[in-house]
């Protein structure tokens, strides 16, 4: 297996824990909070939404638009902002750290943020 295809798979495990996490969290966050509260359920949906995109992200190649590391890019960066500005626990710093892992891994191992030449022997 070459680096660049240990990187990948280390960043789907990465987002792969997310997708779980977050999925799991919206279900838990609805069922103890009762979503009494329509911002109750606003945040239950976008943890909801959340858990979905990094599973999409996940499962599907990044080569057309939808799916290309710009919007993965993005879409970590968001992520590691809104962890920042949330509540510091431990989960937050958890969740942080696999957003800077991400970020870092699909920075370097992106074949469309930076030209790489083929190496032809």
């Amino acid at each position: 297996m070459t680096h660049h295809k240990a990187a990948q798979l280390i960043l789907q495990i990465d987002m792969g824990f997310q997708a779980i996490y977050w999925l799991i969290s919206a279900v838990f966050f609805s069922f103890l909070s009762g979503l009494q509260h329509f911002s109750l359920i606003v945040v239950a949906f976008l943890m909801l939404v959340d858990g979905l995109v990094y599973g999409y992200f996940v499962m599907f190649e990044r080569k057309w638009i939808l799916a290309n590391d710009y919007v993965l890019l993005g879409f970590l960066f968001v992520n590691a902002i809104l962890s920042l500005t949330d509540q510091a626990g431990i989960f937050d710093y958890i969740i942080l750290g696999l957003n800077l892992l991400a970020i870092l891994i699909c920075a370097l191992t992106s074949d469309q943020m930076f030209w790489r030449k083929n190496k032809q022997a």
